[in-house]
């Protein structure tokens, strides 16, 4: 029941504190203040009873209740002082510090909003506490969260808190949960069922579970998501839950998401640390990687500085080491001749150029080798401060090669050998017979000789006349028997017919020699016309058959090239254009012709080698360079020819050779040798490595 209004009412009323008064019958007067806290709790313009207010108080911190207050009231406890909580009808929480005292004829209640200083108190009390965690910061992330999530609770009233973590695929992934002594578990198990707005026994909590358009922050009812994270990067989401109106204002939000930056800061350097001792133990395995196959690869690799220093090299020459090499010019290695080639190459190189070559060095014990090399820019930051070298050892691949082409030579004298020795026949079987012819003249000569000599001795010695006579008549008939006008006329031609066909065998054996002799290991000057005749000798047999030969071989200085691989290379295409003629005429009798002509062309020597054959169809002009590409029947070519004619011309001499041909008149190919042998690298233009 109401009280009526105590003698100093109308100055309660102007007073902004909630005070009642109860009387010893349990009357209750409250002044204007506290009607106005008792519409709020309510709402809707209602109003509760003085007492139902008090009984809606709490007191969390202390454990105190409202029956506290009330036993004050009805008379059993002197006076009571604490600050509790109240949630209104709009849902916000006030902190009021309930102060009751004994008066004549009742009771005195005062309500004090002390909420602003009391949210203060607790902040201050959270960031106290925050900084005592951080400041004994571990170096496990949950825990410590953990640890700032119970001090979040147990200081701004929230009753549950949930850690989660983003997954790769952009979800959120709960990994840890915290629940103060005293949360029931249905509340938890409640917030942690479904991702469906959940109800709990307080019609007035509600919750959803975070999802990613709420990594900023959202609040709303009880729950309150908080991302952790700095520079742009949430490491995890914080959710605290109440079913009660909590302490939820800036400040603490603000100390709650710095807490979760630095935590994050540390988690995020973690991972830093832990990404760049990663990267650095891949960057171990991959040096150890790369330098067990720089160890293995069968080349030489080393890196020059601007200067041609040597910075690098993956391996060396027993029984130097790496020390012996890092640090000398690159030059020291290399023949002293071709130093000033070696410098203009770098100097290309430094420009960006990348260049194949060949070169020789000399070994630590004396002996000679050959390196293919290539050599490129060493570039740092798109700047080229020094020079790449790959050089192999190729000595006994060009031992190889060299043993390849003379077995080449060797083999074309093989398949030739048959004609070769009709041709040695041919001038044998006449200086034979000449011989034999020679051989009776010789005999009736002496025959006549002695009958001579015997009658030049009777008439000196003064034999009789009978004596002479018959010595004389024995000569007569030595006469007329050896017929010496006959002598007179065909010995001269006979031994014309043997000294020629001598020279003829001796040309051949001298062609064969020539062309069989392997080539020398560098270019040497050569009478390119002399070693053509000679290809020509040891290969007329193929070609007298069905074509006739016309030489055109004008004066030339002497060539520096390999002159037996320039033999080799005439021979083929002498032998082809005798197949191709031989392929047109057939068994008709006909004769084809085959031309060969040399001349100077400028700092070049020209050699044209053309056939009257059926000539090379277009549509296998592209292809007839490649090795083992042939058109002829099996047994009779192995598609070598022209692919070795290519290799020793455009590689081997870095020369030009072509062909022209018109399908039913025949083919030319044209070969070009620079008269001073293959250019070097310092007249401008990049070597290319020897095939």
């Amino acid at each position: 029941p109401e009280a009526p209004p105590p003698p100093l009412g109308p100055w309660a009323d102007a007073l902004d504190v909630a005070v009642a008064c109860v009387d010893e019958d349990g009357k209750v007067w409250a002044n204007a203040a506290f009607r106005r806290l008792a519409a709020e709790m309510a709402g809707d313009g209602a109003e509760i009873p003085p007492l139902d207010v008090l009984r809606r108080i709490s007191f969390p911190d202390t454990g105190a209740r409202a029956e506290d207050v009330l036993a004050v009231v009805a008379g059993g406890r002197a006076e009571f002082e604490q600050v509790g909580t109240l949630c209104t009808a709009q849902g916000s929480r006030r902190y009021l510090r309930v102060r009751t005292a004994r008066a004549v004829g009742g009771t005195v209640v005062e309500l004090a909003d002390v909420t602003d200083r009391e949210e203060a108190r607790r902040e201050v009390r959270l960031q106290t506490e925050v900084h005592r965690i951080l400041a004994g910061q571990s170096r496990l992330f949950f825990d410590d969260l953990d640890r700032i999530a119970a001090a979040a609770c147990r200081n701004l009233g929230w009753e549950v808190a949930i850690l989660w973590l983003p997954t790769s695929s952009g979800t959120l992934h709960r990994a840890h949960v915290h629940r103060p002594a005293g949360t029931c578990d249905a509340v938890l198990s409640t917030i942690l069922a479904s991702d469906e707005v959940t109800h709990v026994a307080d019609e007035a909590f509600a919750m959803r579970r975070p999802v990613a358009a709420r990594l900023p922050g959202h609040a709303g009812g009880r729950l309150l998501a908080i991302p952790l994270g700095t520079e742009g990067e949430v490491v995890a989401v914080l959710e605290v839950f109440a079913r009660r109106p909590v302490t939820d204002t800036p400040t603490a939000r603000a100390i709650l998401r710095t807490a979760g930056a630095q935590l994050a800061s540390s988690i995020l350097r973690e991972r830093a640390e832990a990404k760049v001792r990663a990267a650095d133990t891949r960057l171990r395995e991959i040096t150890a990687t790369l330098s067990s196959i720089m160890e293995c690869a069968p080349v030489f690799i080393l890196t020059t500085d601007r200067e041609g220093t040597i910075t690098y090299i993956n391996r060396t020459d027993p029984p130097g080491g790496e020390d012996d090499v890092v640090g000398r010019s690159w030059l020291s290695f290399l023949p002293e001749q071709d130093h000033d080639a070696h410098r203009a190459r770098l100097a290309r190189v430094l420009d960006g150029a990348h260049e194949e070559y060949q070169t020789t060095s000399v070994t630590a014990d004396g002996t000679p080798r050959v390196y293919r090399c290539h050599i490129g820019p060493l570039r740092r930051d798109d700047a080229v401060v020094g020079a790449v070298i790959v050089a192999q050892d190729v000595t006994a691949a060009e031992r190889r090669e060299q043993e390849y082409q003379a077995a080449q030579r060797l083999a074309a004298v093989g398949t030739l050998a048959a004609g070769i020795a009709h041709e040695i026949n041919t001038p044998v079987q006449f200086v034979s017979d000449s011989v034999h012819f020679l051989r009776e003249a010789a005999l009736d000569a002496f025959v006549l000789i002695d009958a001579l000599m015997r009658l030049h001795h009777a008439v000196t010695t003064g034999q009789s006349a009978e004596t002479v006579e018959e010595l004389a008549q024995l000569a007569s008939e030595a006469a007329e028997e050896a017929d010496l006008e006959y002598l007179r006329e065909e010995v001269p031609p006979a031994f014309d017919r043997c000294i020629d066909g001598l020279e003829r065998v001796a040309k051949i054996v001298r062609s064969m020699k020539e062309f069989s002799h392997p080539s020398a290991d560098k270019p040497e000057p050569a009478d390119l016309n002399r070693a053509i005749e000679s290809t020509l000798t040891i290969a007329r047999n193929e070609y007298k058959y069905v074509a006739e030969l016309e030489t055109h071989l004008d004066d030339l200085p002497p060539v520096t090239c390999h002159v037996g691989d320039v033999n080799q290379v005439v021979l083929n295409l002498v032998v082809n254009a005798a197949h191709a003629i031989a392929d047109v005429v057939k068994d008709s009798g006909a004769k084809g012709t085959i031309s060969v002509r040399t001349y100077r062309d400028g700092d070049f020597a020209h050699i044209e080698i053309a056939d009257t054959g059926g000539g090379i169809p277009s549509e296998i002009a592209d292809r007839v360079f490649d090795p083992f590409f042939t058109t002829k029947e099996v047994g009779k070519g192995t598609g070598q020819g022209l692919a070795l004619a290519w290799r020793v011309v455009r590689d081997r001499h870095q020369g030009e050779i072509w062909f022209d041909s018109t399908p039913g008149r025949g083919t030319t190919f044209h070969i070009k040798l620079p008269i001073a042998g293959p250019p070097k690298a310092d007249d401008g233009a990049p070597e290319e490595v020897a095939a």
